[in-house]
């Protein structure tokens, strides 16, 4: 399950570089959040949660990249 969830999250961080719309990138932010929750909620491994929250804070950092305007896409 945590590999599933991590690359999840690589695939909506690489979506989130493509996204021109705020609205877009929410969905994405939405998506994400689920993940994490499920992640915290139902994965024993404190190795495993620490793995899919570097790479749920990864897709944040590019998020927040995007929406403070130093990547023009």
């Amino acid at each position: 399950m945590p590999a599933v969830m991590i690359r999840q999250l690589q695939v909506f961080t690489q979506i989130m570089h493509n996204t021109t719309t705020p609205a877009q990138r929410q969905v994405l932010l939405d998506q994400a959040a689920m993940i994490q929750r499920a992640n915290v909620e139902a994965n024993p491994e404190p190795a495993d949660r620490a793995d899919v929250q570097r790479r749920y804070d990864q897709l944040l950092a590019v998020h927040a990249h995007l929406t403070d305007g130093r990547v023009r896409r």
